[in-house]
């Protein structure tokens, strides 16, 4: 059997016909020498408008369904089997969409959700951890020259509900994938590689080379080009990665066990609350001078807003993390930090800042101009 390749194929790349047949073309060279399989996130902001959908029902009648069910953990529960299911309509419908498109080109091809696999996880619902996946379906399929096309982001729990991975998890069903029929995966998005930072705001260079360590924290940190979740498995399973542009012939960025380290600037937004005098402290979360507090998540933030009559409309923070495998000039960051926030901090791997959104640009080319460049 010839060896095998996954490509992933991200959201914007597979947003519409026209690209998905440019997608096709990445294909066709490494048709006759691999055994290709396939995996696709939803198209373009699919899984956003899924999202907004789920949002609109209203959570107002909690209370009264309590009542009525008698057990309003159970209840909610039962809310998110159902949003997974819904969250997981738009790689179903890309994967199929895909699947025509090989077809039309020729190609012998069948589109595969998670279940069909199956990626069993646990019942950890909107970000389910991988337990065991089959390859069984898969083998059979390449056997019969036939390209699978697997919905990415999707599992079955062990009491048979659809589950979701985690946010950008397509990435994490590829590399699974990968890592069960021993391959590289090559991720496709709309930009030529990983960057020394966001090339749509500033003019990063791209990287040839990193490591699983280096990607990693840049991408628990922010950069958005392979998910966190994706990575840590490369890393444990030793899948090499290769990030390409699905329309561009320029090679692209190795994510491997080698040791190329990079400094690298990432955004991404920050939970942040100013604290006063009797405000209560949680646990576990970072505190700049003791007048603030950053949530690690978006939930926690709001709950605590609510618990604790804040206002948070007006909440526009990005978190700029400069990532640095060896150590930096700590003064010379003190004082870039000072000049923009006081909320920052400086560690041994990455230091970060938390700024209004208008000035991340400003501070993320200020950041490259002196670590990076």
């Amino acid at each position: 059997m010839k060896r095998c390749l996954v490509m992933k194929f991200g959201g914007a790349t597979v947003a519409d016909i026209d690209k998905i047949k440019h997608c096709i073309k990445k294909i066709s060279p490494k048709f006759n020498e691999h055994s290709i399989i396939i995996v696709v996130s939803a198209m373009n902001d699919t899984t956003n408008q899924l999202r907004d959908l789920i949002s609109q029902i209203s959570s107002e009648n909690e209370c009264a369904l309590e009542k009525h069910s008698g057990n309003l953990n159970s209840i909610k529960k039962y809310s998110n089997i159902a949003s997974d299911l819904i969250l997981s309509s738009g790689e179903t419908i890309s994967a199929g969409v895909f699947s025509l498109c090989l077809q039309d080109c020729g190609y012998k091809s069948i589109p595969l959700c998670g279940w069909q696999l199956p990626i069993v996880t646990d019942d950890n619902y909107g970000d389910a951890e991988i337990q065991q996946i089959s390859m069984k379906y898969i083998k059979e399929l390449i056997n019969q020259k036939t390209i699978p096309v697997v919905a990415g982001f999707q599992g079955i729990s062990p009491s048979k509900n659809i589950t979701t991975l985690g946010e950008s998890s397509s990435d994490l069903t590829a590399v699974a994938i990968a890592a069960e029929l021993n391959a590289d995966c090559y991720i496709y998005k709309n930009v030529s590689g990983v960057f020394t930072c966001d090339p749509n705001s500033n003019s990063g260079k791209k990287i040839d080379s990193l490591s699983y360590e280096n990607m990693e924290i840049a991408s628990k940190h922010g950069a958005k080009v392979v998910c966190y979740k994706a990575v840590k498995y490369a890393k444990k399973h030793n899948v090499k990665i290769f990030v390409e542009s699905a329309f561009q012939k320029e090679s692209g960025t190795m994510i491997s066990n080698n040791f190329s380290q990079k400094n690298i600037v990432t955004s991404q937004q920050a939970f942040i609350i100013p604290l006063e005098n009797h405000d209560p402290i949680p646990s576990e979360h970072i505190f700049t001078f003791g007048k603030w507090c950053i949530f690690s998540n978006q939930e926690e933030f709001e709950n605590y807003a609510l618990n604790n009559n804040k206002n948070i409309s007006k909440q526009k923070y990005m978190k700029i993390t400069l990532i640095h495998p060896s150590k930096i000039a700590k003064d010379h960051f003190l004082n870039i930090a000072k000049k923009y926030s006081e909320i920052y901090s400086c560690m041994d791997s990455y230091s970060w800042i938390c700024i209004e959104k208008k000035y991340a640009s400003n501070l993320e080319k200020d950041l490259h101009e002196s670590f990076v460049k």
